[in-house]
């Protein structure tokens, strides 16, 4: 099975003219749930690892508590990224009076980084992958801190202090914060650039999300010129929408969402959109599917309706691409159900109707029949642009319909009458048999009874559709 992979390079391009400006220190790169923003950021990313340094941050994964500091939490995550940096050097950090660093002996060391170890875990992260570089801190602060002579400026320097050590203040300089800055230091002397991304920030809790921006808002306010820890760029990466409604839910109507949120990008909202490069790949995508019952793909082309669906909930954002690309490796397998037919007393199961596997997939694929039924009625779903659409129209007609039909008549010359809204049209129920009398295949053929077939409205493709997926709930069993 191969594996998919969305172009991507003419994105590239574009985000490579959009980043690439110094001055363009803070962005919202915007996206719906699913379109691939995550893969995109790291494939990007991973390509410029020689221009860029880039710490990947997922705040939706840290075991936080509600009344917690979550922005505790992000340094150490910054900090642990860090300090996987190939051949880091540790910088000295120059000794202010007044601070606080434990550094008499090689187990008050260790005492002092027990919160950054402590925080580890609850990032998801583990501490074995960094122990090296810690244990080199440890040796460069093993011997004694040199007293700090006390001068006239001690009372000044103590006021300041209260408010440099206290953990998430704009003018904090604790020596995590003094840490983080100077190993930053130490990879932009390397003509790196340090980007820090903070992924689904609308998937935390909304205390943490205001919390994460107000903080890297008001260093903002405090220093103009850098941004917090004296990071390059820092990507906020969410869906705009959804937190604008949380701003909304939370403050209130009257509140001005855009005067908040435009410190938290230089230039503009980047919003991110790869629908050309899916949907030129949804055929592929598509034909991935390990499908056990091939048939009804090849008989009278329903793999082109399947994928003209596919396009159309893709096109309006029902499914998404991570949905997309995991049923790309999946495995589909026609589920033996049995169609209640009132007026039919011989077994018919649902592979055996094409137009009924075409639906099973799609429900399968929503979650639910109600869910299908919702992206139906949110989509601009039409057969205008598929050869031959009266044979799909045909189906999905007989789709609604086979519950009611008699099939006394199925030997004879079976027939549906249309519901007047295409001319007077009927529909044709066709049939293979095994030999036996038993159907194997059942399909629809448009007869028009003028001699004319007259082409429905593209709103009355909706229609048929619709009713073709209740006919299929009504009709189907486990």
């Amino acid at each position: 099975m191969a594996k998919i992979e969305i172009p991507t390079e003419n994105i590239e391009k574009n985000f490579d003219a959009y980043l690439s400006p110094d001055s363009n220190a803070r962005i919202i790169f915007s996206g719906i749930f699913g379109i691939g923003k995550t893969t995109f950021l790291k494939r990007y990313f991973e390509k410029r690892r020689s221009q860029y340094f880039h710490i990947h941050l997922f705040p939706v994964n840290y075991s936080v508590s509600s009344n917690e500091d979550i922005f505790e939490l992000i340094k150490c995550d910054i900090l642990y990224e860090l300090f996987l940096f190939p051949d880091l050097k540790i910088p000295k950090l120059k000794a202010r009076f007044g601070d606080v660093l434990f550094f008499m002996d090689k187990v008050e060391v260790i005492k002092a980084f027990r919160p950054f170890v402590d925080d580890t875990s609850k990032i998801g992260k583990a501490i074995k992958p960094i122990v090296s570089t810690v244990e080199k801190i440890i040796a460069l602060y093993k011997h004694k801190k040199d007293q700090v002579a006390k001068d006239t400026e001690k009372d000044i320097e103590l006021f300041f202090k209260q408010f440099q050590d206290k953990k998430g203040n704009i003018y904090e300089t604790d020596f995590y914060t003094q840490l983080i800055r100077g190993l930053i230091k130490e990879i932009q002397a390397s003509n790196i650039k340090v980007v820090v991304t903070i992924d689904d920030l609308d998937r935390i809790d909304p205390e943490h999300i205001f919390r994460i921006l107000n903080v890297f808002g008001a260093h903002l306010d405090y220093d103009h010129s850098v941004n917090k820890f004296g990071i390059d760029k820092i990507i906020t990466c969410c869906h705009i929408k959804n937190i604008r409604n949380i701003f909304t839910n939370k403050y209130g109507q009257d509140v001005d969402f855009s005067g908040y949120i435009d410190k938290f990008y230089s230039v503009g909202i980047y919003e991110f959109s790869n629908s050309l490069s899916v949907e030129s790949q949804i055929e592929n995508i598509f034909d991935n599917i390990a499908f056990k019952d091939t048939h009804f793909l090849n008989r009278s082309n329903y793999r082109q309706l399947a994928i003209s669906l596919l396009n159309c909930f893709f096109q309006s954002g029902s499914l998404n691409l991570r949905t997309l690309l995991k049923y790309s490796s999946a495995e589909f397998q026609v589920p033996l159900k049995y169609l209640r037919i009132p007026n039919y007393n011989r077994s018919i199961y649902m592979h055996q109707v094409p137009i009924y596997v075409v639906l099973d997939f799609f429900a399968s694929l929503f979650g639910s029949v109600d869910s299908l039924l919702l992206a139906v009625d949110n989509s601009n779903f039409s057969l205008r642009n598929i050869p031959k659409e009266e044979r799909y129209i045909a189906d999905l007609i007989l789709a609604y319909h086979l519950q009611e039909f008699n099939f006394d008549d199925l030997y004879g010359n079976p027939l549906i009458k249309s519901t007047g809204k295409w001319g007077t049209s009927r529909i044709q129920i066709n049939y293979d048999s095994d030999g036996n009398g038993n159907i194997v295949h059942l399909w629809g053929t448009i007869q028009p009874s003028e001699g004319q077939y007259v082409k429905p409205t593209a709103s009355f493709h909706k229609e048929i559709l619709r009713n073709a997926i209740v006919g299929y709930s009504l009709i189907t069993l486990m």
